[in-house]
């Protein structure tokens, strides 16, 4: 299998899964602007533009607005895989 191959096979793996959905509802909701991101991070109260993260996917637009920083310790300390991983789209 190529690498494009194993990549597509992997995108379709994660368009199936909650993961994906929150990210889509949450990306189309900033868009439009029914949602709004704040200009700090809940976590540290650092200005900077939080990325969306979700404890429980299950509710999509329960959001803890996170720096980059504080989103990467978050998911080391929660036992995820830290951010920036090569494999993104793994089972």
């Amino acid at each position: 299998m190529t690498a494009r191959e194993e990549y597509l096979e992997a995108l379709e793996y994660y368009k199936s899964t909650p993961q994906y959905n929150c990210h889509r509802l949450v990306a189309n909701a900033i868009r439009t602007k029914k949602l709004i991101r704040p200009t700090h991070c809940e976590n540290c109260q650092k200005e900077c533009v939080p990325v969306a993260h979700h404890d429980d996917y299950s509710y999509p637009f329960l959001i803890k607005w996170l720096c980059n920083g504080c989103h990467s310790d978050t998911h080391i300390h929660c036992g995820g895989r830290p951010l920036g991983s090569r494999n993104l789209f793994h089972k």
